[in-house]
């Protein structure tokens, strides 16, 4: 598996692949919980584990201001403050199409892997099927043993 410094932002399909492939290793939603024991998906979780887009911010760019901006947003803003800026011109680098998309994706359908690999196919994006095969394959022979 490739690393976040080896993949090309400009690459959509190396983008998705990264991607989707980390969130299956992962496992699970990266989600942090309020003393009342509800849920909100964030870039990063106090556990550690990354949402999709999450996936794609080099740790040394990351602050928690980021959590309450969506994909979208978060590329395209206009601000002075240095460490938002400096993400928001690294977030440029990316498809912010395909940023929103994975960020749904993981925000919505996670839970269920079968589920999760097959809204992946849905994007309108070019979809590597093998590596979502793949993993299929994995989920199906991790379930039998």
């Amino acid at each position: 598996m490739k690393t976040l410094s080896k993949i090309d932002p400009a690459n959509n399909q190396e983008v998705f692949d990264f991607v989707i492939e980390k969130l299956y290793r992962q496992g699970k939603q990266s989600k942090n919980f309020d003393d009342e024991g509800a849920s909100q998906c964030v870039y990063r979780s106090d556990d550690g584990s990354k949402c999709a887009v999450g996936q794609l911010i080099p740790y040394d760019l990351y602050t928690s201001r980021i959590e309450s901006i969506g994909a979208y947003t978060l590329a395209n803003m206009d601000t002075e403050n240095k460490k938002l800026k400096k993400i928001s011109d690294y977030m440029k680098k990316f498809n912010t199409d395909l940023l929103t998309k994975l960020q749904t994706l993981h925000d919505i359908n996670f839970n269920n892997i079968p589920e999760f690999l097959a809204h992946a196919e849905t994007l309108q994006f070019p979809v590597n099927k093998d590596i979502v095969h793949k993993l299929r394959v994995e989920y199906t022979q991790s379930q039998k043993g």
